[in-house]
Order: C-alpha cells, then sequence, then structure tokens
C-alpha cells in the first residue's frame, strides 16, 4: 500500500444524493443514485471532473453518505439533489490502487496510521474515484479522512 500522508486539502464542490447505507451494500447503495447524477450531469450540460463519496456518522452498521460528482463552475441543484463540498483542512490521505473490495482495508489502514500520530479523526472520510479503469489493478481511488489536532 502507499504512504499515507497528512495534507491541507481544499473544499472540492459536488452535485449530490443523500443516503444511508449499511457497510456490506454501499455500492449497491449507491449505483441508482450515480444514476440520477449522471442523468442530470448530461442533461444540464455540467462541467464535471471526479466521482467523490463522502461519508459522515458512521455507525458499526451503516454510514449517512453523499454520492457526488465534482462539479467544476457554479450551478444550482435540482430538487432532489445537494450542493455539498467535501471539507477544506487537514486530512489523512491515501491513494489506494486496485479493486474496490480492497477499500475497506485501505480506510482501516488510514485509521490505524491516524491512531499512531498525534492527530485525532472527526469520523468525515471520502474517496475520490480516478478514471475508469478495466483492470481492476489500474483503478485510483483518493481516500481521505478528516482530522484535527
Amino acid at each position: 500500500m502507499a504512504d499515507i500522508t497528512i495534507q491541507t486539502v481544499d473544499a472540492r464542490q459536488l452535485l449530490g444524493r443523500q443516503t444511508r447505507s449499511p457497510w456490506p451494500t454501499i455500492g449497491t447503495t449507491a449505483r441508482p443514485e450515480m444514476d440520477a447524477l449522471w442523468d442530470v450531469i448530461r442533461g444540464e450540460g455540467l462541467q464535471h471532473d471526479h466521482n467523490i463519496w463522502i461519508y459522515t456518522d458512521p455507525t458499526p452498521t451503516d454510514v449517512a453518505m453523499t454520492v457526488g460528482v465534482e462539479i467544476l463552475g457554479d450551478f444550482d441543484a435540482p430538487t432532489d439533489f445537494v450542493k455539498a463540498h467535501t471539507p477544506a483542512g487537514i486530512a489523512a490521505h491515501l491513494t489506494f490502487m486496485g479493486d474496490y473490495g480492497g477499500l475497506r482495508e485501505a480506510h482501516d489502514a488510514v485509521r490505524r496510521f491516524i491512531e499512531d500520530s498525534p492527530y485525532v479523526r472527526t469520523g468525515t472520510t471520502w474517496e475520490v474515484y480516478g478514471d475508469w479503469q478495466d483492470d481492476p489493478n489500474r483503478r485510483r481511488t483518493d481516500i481521505f479522512h478528516e482530522v484535527t489536532q
């Protein structure tokens, strides 16, 4: 696994949908939300970048999440969608390369790193998904955990 670093990060603006999901079914929960987002983005001709999922209010069984797409420029969120932002400030960061099935282990590595550091997790995490790759080993996901000192 790549190096975990502490970084100062800027907020990234998203068009999103908010939902809550049990941990084992996050991908299944997010799929229809992503389809709805992409319908709006294509229909409105919004300039966009990466898919970004923000996780908040985790419990042992589930998590609140904003499933989103980074939007470049100003926009108004249609009804049933939200204009959201990733946190700005300090975050632990890991670039994960591989199949999405390995993301839980990658998040666990970031949590262990933070536990062994002078930083404290806030509970907000997010994933920035790179461009799709058919080869799972070439899929990039940037993982962020917001921290405070």
